[in-house]
């Protein structure tokens, strides 16, 4: 490997290890507005975006790994095992993606598709099987190359097999971003003359973030299958890292609708408190005393 290639190598490392260290600091970040707005870290909204983050930490973490040692200094054996690693990363990514984004939108898609409901269910309830598939094959991969080393062995096939099931997850995944997609742009167009009340408001701003996430996951798909058909493996990892890099920006957007969804949560308990006490101005003393307290909504 060239002295210019192995530089430019040494870059992409530096970078992609400030990447690693700031989505650390994302994880931190949300750990302290979970526990700062008395989330629970039980619920499922909860822990799906922070193994969101996890996730992220794990996939540039195991490329810093990939450049260092398996590419500069040339490595077969490690870059595949930490390829499998990678993978598992990228694959719990999207997976969390397509269960979170069915959690927080399946309320859009029932009003904008009710007949679609039970097809999209069906999707999201097969896709972890699809989407570990690859992973599986990989960890195969993985552990012929490590027990046998100097053997040769079906690490082409298996590669293209466990290419063929990242097709067949991409296209799943695709598939249930565009309904999303066209879900939410219907929404917005149908609501956006009439004054919205508070549950319409709330489906609205979770379609916003919503389009905003799946612009971002198009953009990571995309970057991804344009990185597989570069010839210099250099020019393969600034492309995937990019790739990545979308994959920050859809869990931005969607812990961005957590915030928001947050402050209207926030905002609702106050005008409700509000009401109460006028309420309670026309009421005798011994009632106001005595009466129900004002509880705040239950926050995912």
């Amino acid at each position: 490997m060239g002295d210019t290639i192995v530089s430019n190598f040494i870059v992409l490392a530096n970078i992609v290890a400030f990447l690693t260290a700031a989505n650390v600091l994302i994880l931190l970040l949300l750990f302290y507005f979970l526990w700062h707005t008395n989330n629970k870290l039980s619920l499922p909204m909860n822990w799906k975006l922070v193994a969101f983050s996890v996730s992220l930490v794990g996939i540039f973490a195991t490329e810093n790994v990939l450049i260092r040692k398996a590419l500069i200094p040339k490595d077969a054996v490690l870059y595949i095992q930490m390829s499998a690693l990678q993978s598992f990363f990228v694959d719990s990514f999207t997976l969390l993606y397509v269960q979170y984004s069915w959690l927080r939108s399946h309320c859009v898609v029932v009003r904008v598709f009710p007949n679609s409901f039970k097809y999209l269910n069906w999707l999201v309830k097969i896709y972890p099987f699809v989407c570990y598939l690859h992973v599986f094959l990989q960890a195969i991969s993985a552990t012929l190359v490590t027990l046998f080393p100097h053997k040769e062995l079906p690490i082409t096939t298996l590669g293209f097999a466990a290419d063929a099931s990242i097709a067949v997850t991409g296209l799943l995944c695709i598939t249930f971003d565009t309904i999303l997609l066209i879900a939410f742009v219907e929404f917005l167009r149908a609501t956006h003359k009439q004054l919205l009340d508070e549950t319409d408001l709330r489906f609205a701003k979770i379609a916003r973030f919503g389009m905003s996430a799946n612009a971002c996951a198009y953009a990571a798909f995309a970057l991804f299958v344009a990185g597989t058909t570069m010839d210099s493996a250099f020019d393969e990892e600034v492309i995937w890292n990019v790739s990545y890099c979308c994959l920050v920006g859809v869990f931005i957007a969607l812990a961005a609708m957590k915030v928001s969804l947050h402050r209207l949560d926030v905002m609702d308990a106050i005008s409700t408190g509000e009401q109460h006490a006028k309420r309670q101005e026309h009421v005798p003393l011994e009632t106001a005393v005595t009466g129900a307290l004002c509880t705040y909504p239950t926050l995912e």
